[in-house]
């Protein structure tokens, strides 16, 4: 089965940056991306989202197509798409890591890598520095489990 790796980014609405709203939503992708093999990691920063997914072409295809009609966020840009042969995310149906939620060594190591504003990370347009960016957040999260 071909398998892929997809990286977007957006802009959150409002709402969905309210109390529970994220939560929620994290709960439901993760029951629905583990029925269809998708694997992934989304962070957010500021009122961005940074999202890649994984897993069988059509799956994650069609999972796109939702995600770009959904209404939660807006200026969706997909970064990057490429077929995999082993996936990043492998144990993750989907995790969230918000970066205003780090600790202080991890919010300094990130704020000395990667351009900032605040407390929130820019989310690089080098390719191969998001993908750093990605596995930076991988590596956090690890730690934390």
């Amino acid at each position: 089965m071909r398998r892929c790796r997809l990286i977007y980014k957006s802009i959150a609405n409002p709402e969905i940056l309210e109390s529970g709203a994220i939560e929620d939503l994290m709960k439901l992708a993760s029951e629905r991306n583990s029925e269809s093999g998708i694997t992934g990691i989304l962070l957010l920063s500021g009122d961005r989202f940074l999202q890649a997914l994984e897993g069988p072409v059509r799956f994650v295809n069609q999972l796109f197509i939702k995600i770009a009609n959904d209404g939660r966020h807006h200026d969706i840009e997909l970064v990057d798409y490429e077929d995999i042969n082993h996936t990043c995310f492998h144990d993750w149906s989907m995790r969230l890591l918000n970066l205003k939620n780090l600790d202080q060594n991890q919010s300094e190591l990130l704020r000395q890598k990667y351009s900032h504003s605040g407390d929130a990370i820019n989310y690089p347009n080098d390719k191969m520095l998001l993908f750093s960016l990605l596995m930076d957040a991988k590596n956090i999260l690890l730690e934390s489990d």
